[in-house]
């Protein structure tokens, strides 16, 4: 069986289930999502810390890693005594909501079931 005769579904279309679908599309499977949400799942936070994993997720899946956050260039501690303490830390902070919508505009609508 070749990539293109294989199929998927994913049940839950969240974060991990969009991942997924939107991963084994880009090494040719044919997949559906059903999520039983009848609303958009966006909104749902923020404050993450964008990981290499989920950069060459994107890649992968040919989804554009532009603009997926804010670049940090460091971090401040509140020390116990009360002091702060300033460390450098070069990291992206994006949103669940941001990963998300780039996703999901990826994903054709035809192959994305919402709701009950």
């Amino acid at each position: 069986m070749n990539a293109t005769n294989r199929r998927a579904i994913v049940i839950g279309g969240s974060l991990a289930g969009l991942f997924t679908g939107t991963l084994l599309r880009s090494i040719g499977w044919q997949v559906d999502i059903y999520e039983r949400s009848p609303h958009t799942l966006d909104s749902r936070g923020g404050g993450i810390v964008l990981q290499p994993d989920v950069i060459e997720a994107f890649q992968r899946a040919g989804i554009s890693q532009d603009n997926l956050g804010v670049v940090a260039q460091e971090r401040y501690y509140l020390k116990r005594n009360g002091t702060i303490q300033r460390m450098p830390m070069r990291q992206t902070l994006t949103s669940w909501n941001l990963l998300y919508t780039s996703m999901r505009r990826h994903f054709p609508d035809e192959h994305y079931h919402q709701g009950p």
